[in-house]
């Protein structure tokens, strides 16, 4: 898509790398970390805040017609830590504006409380894009069994619009080839979209 390539690889070259889920080390999902779907269809969003909703509502009216007001007040204090923890920080990660549905992302999170960075799972790491300085987690993605043991099972580098394909080709095809990801273990392609239109 040429708008992730613009976005991502500077409007000119990029590469974008495919997994093979069946091969990746890391155990995805599992407490912290979570692989998750992004929706951007708004039907289907509203659809899962009103399932959501109503299924809290409807406990916490149950609870209400059963007559004891400490269990309601119990009850809403769960119900606003439910809304917290569930509405604001999972389903806000999962949704996603309409106009970026060519992308059918997936993310990788990492759920936690707070910002103390001694409650990450892994060590905390920065990065720094423009004028921003970015905490990012480093994940060990390597593969456990099978011919990406011990290395990313990076079954597919696709690179983008470039003035030199075929220059880029082969040096991509020599720095795999170095490392040992070769073809039919891992195979090179080019974008669809054309360096000029």
């Amino acid at each position: 898509m040429l708008s992730q390539w613009r976005a991502y690889g500077n409007g000119v070259g990029g590469y974008a790398l495919g997994f093979d889920g069946k091969y990746v080390g890391y155990e995805v999902p599992k407490d912290p970390v979570k692989l998750i779907k992004i929706m951007y269809a708004r039907s289907e969003q509203e659809s899962v805040l009103d399932r959501l909703l109503d299924q809290s509502l409807g406990a916490l009216c149950d609870t209400a017609q059963a007559g004891d007001p400490r269990d309601v007040d119990h009850l809403v204090g769960r119900c606003c830590q439910f809304i917290r923890e569930v509405v604001l920080s999972d389903l806000v990660l999962r949704f996603k504006s309409q106009g970026f549905q060519e992308e059918k992302e997936w993310r990788v999170v990492v759920v936690q409380n707070g910002l103390n960075p001694m409650s990450h799972p892994a060590p905390l790491g920065f990065h720094v894009r423009g004028d921003q300085i970015i905490p990012h987690l480093s994940l060990d993605l390597s593969g456990t069994v099978g011919v990406f043991t011990g290395r990313l099972p990076i079954c597919t580098v696709t690179y983008g619009p470039t003035p030199h394909p075929d220059l880029t080709a082969r040096s991509l095809t020599l720095l795999l080839g170095q490392r040992g990801f070769t073809w039919p273990m891992t195979e090179i392609n080019e974008s669809a979209i054309p360096y000029r239109a």
